[in-house]
């Protein structure tokens, strides 16, 4: 019996994402949150932060087991050798579980985060960071990445374009007064804003044509362009089912033709480099 299923975590940004050192009192609102007991983290940070060895406040362990205990929880703070037996009798007790652990191996500080579920090999954490460091927050990440998959179908909503919108509708407030702490969201919403244009080769991948045309368009910074290969074979069948106008494209006069568009409008295919950076630098 997994007890953790009738458990839910809500979802709380930290109160200073440009930081990245609120997220001990974040993680303890969210459990606080979860048992019944409503506490903004402005109440809990002051209890549990420390400076660290750079000097700089930060969440501390310890501090906020003490937190949890001033306030009439139950709390221990503990370092197991076998991190996924402890975590799994949390799981199977209802017991709410906070996880210091680092994101990258080698970031100088841990993260805190939320334990939701875990499997034989998998933990899940409720994260959801708002902040772009080294390593982009996943959630600029998909946005991003959804928009640009978008394009490849003849619906981009249906594609993933409305749910790229929705994720970063998720954290306006975030963008609105700490824009600097998502960067790569901002690039999503840039993406997002502009007409998406593409540019797809017709011809053989390994031909000498369609490598001249690539090196043509790799000198161009091309940052709201996907470029997709139109190759006769398995990889245009299968683009063609989701996009109709793939489907059509083919080599001019047996030789490799970029064909340069905006949502698949297309401009007259061209077949010689030097016609093509005209186009690409209208």
């Amino acid at each position: 019996m997994n007890a953790m299923q009738n458990v839910t975590i809500p979802y709380e940004r930290q109160s200073e994402p440009e930081t990245g050192r609120t997220c001990g009192s974040a993680c303890l609102s969210m459990v606080y949150r979860s048992l019944g007991k409503e506490i903004p983290q402005m109440q809990i940070w002051p209890s549990i932060a420390k400076p660290n060895r750079a000097g700089n406040l930060a969440s501390t362990t310890h501090l906020m087991a003490q937190d949890a205990l001033t306030r009439g929880f139950s709390a221990i703070a503990v370092q197991v050798r076998y991190p996924l037996q402890a975590l799994r009798i949390c799981r199977n007790s209802g017991i709410r579980a906070i996880l210091n652990h680092r994101l990258q191996q080698d970031a100088p500080t841990g993260h805190y985060t939320v334990m939701v579920d875990l499997d034989d090999k998998n933990v899940v954490l409720r994260m959801k960071d708002d902040n772009d460091s080294a390593e982009p927050a996943a959630s600029s990440v998909a946005a991003f990445n959804l928009l640009r998959l978008s394009q490849f179908r003849d619906d981009p909503a249906a594609a993933g374009a409305e749910r790229a919108r929705k994720t970063i509708d998720a954290f306006a407030a975030t963008l609105s007064h700490f824009p600097s702490a998502m960067p790569q969201m901002l690039v999503a919403i840039d993406y997002s804003l502009i007409k998406p244009r593409q540019i797809v080769i017709a011809g053989k991948k390994d031909s000498p044509g369609t490598k001249a045309i690539l090196r043509e368009v790799h000198r161009h910074f091309l940052s709201d362009t996907i470029l997709l290969l139109a190759d006769g074979a398995e990889g245009q069948k299968y683009l063609g089912d989701k996009n109709e106008a793939i489907r059509a494209m083919s080599m001019v006069d047996g030789k490799s033709a970029a064909y340069v568009c905006e949502n698949f409008t297309c401009k007259a295919p061209v077949t010689d480099p030097k016609a093509l950076s005209e186009l690409l630098t209208r």
